[in-house]
């Protein structure tokens, strides 16, 4: 996994951690708390969202790479491999 990827993953998985604490009673009871954790969520929100779509192509572009070793689909993962490659550099 690149540096990049594990850079992502650590964001998704703070805002994953942070949806469950922004549910728990604790929280919910602790209006300063909900607060700050509320506006760390939505400070990262977008690049979360990001992040998803970004390590599902990047995945999506493995899984295509490995695709074109077997002669019968190697045509079609070409093809969705050149689209994934452009949807990565945008």
């Amino acid at each position: 996994m690149s540096i990049l990827a594990e850079k992502l993953s650590s964001i998704l998985k703070r805002y994953d951690e942070l949806t469950a604490l922004l549910s728990s009673a604790e929280v919910i009871n602790d209006i300063k708390k909900l607060t700050e954790l509320s506006k760390e969520q939505s400070s990262i929100e977008e690049i979360s969202i990001a992040s998803k779509e970004y390590l599902s192509v990047l995945e999506n572009i493995k899984e295509n790479k490995e695709l074109l070793e077997d002669k019968e689909l190697s045509e079609l993962a070409k093809e969705e491999l050149k689209a994934l490659e452009i949807k990565k550099a945008s």
